[in-house]
């Protein structure tokens, strides 16, 4: 973990733990048959191709479509508009009772440590958005399956800014 002035940084500590566990599960699967295909497949009524980076259209299918098929666990909503319009979208993930409220727009944070990934700031940067989906979709599918990701989960709540700049990723600057 990480030391500040002799006591552990609780972001410090988020950090080193959910990026731990990512590089973990990426570690420990190969091929195709481990970034979940099926349950993608399920999730939403069509699949983009799985090695391309997807649209910011299929980025709002996809967020939506992981709060549908995980209400208790999953919320997303947009933090606003970028300069040409497009939503900002975030998804946020947890098991902490009492955080997210299926089918209601407000979450209750207070007391409850967050940590918070941005998949991408600069347009012609699009792979850590790209890798947001893959994450998104281990912490909302396999939560059940994976201890690492469940204690994650249980103990508070993970934010997933895809793109800062969806303006920049379509124009690729």
């Amino acid at each position: 973990g990480l030391w500040l002035g002799g006591s552990r940084s609780r972001a410090g500590v988020w950090a080193f733990v959910l990026g731990g566990a990512f590089i973990a599960a990426c570690e420990s699967v190969s091929g195709v048959a481990a970034l979940n295909v099926t349950s993608l497949e399920e999730t939403l009524s069509h699949s983009p191709e799985r090695w391309t980076y997807w649209s910011n259209t299929q980025l709002t299918e996809f967020v939506q479509g992981m709060e549908r098929g995980s209400p208790d666990r999953c919320k997303a909503y947009t933090i606003g508009e970028s300069a040409m319009g497009q939503s900002l979208w975030v998804l946020s993930v947890t098991k902490v009772p009492g955080v997210i409220k299926p089918g209601r727009p407000e979450m209750s944070l207070e007391g409850v440590p967050a940590f918070l990934y941005v998949g991408n700031m600069h347009g012609d940067e699009p792979l850590g958005r790209q890798l947001m989906f893959y994450l998104a979709e281990e912490l909302c599918a396999g939560a059940a399956e994976e201890p690492a990701v469940d204690r994650i989960l249980s103990s508070g709540v993970v934010h997933l800014l895809f793109s800062l700049n969806p303006d920049g990723f379509d124009l690729k600057t």
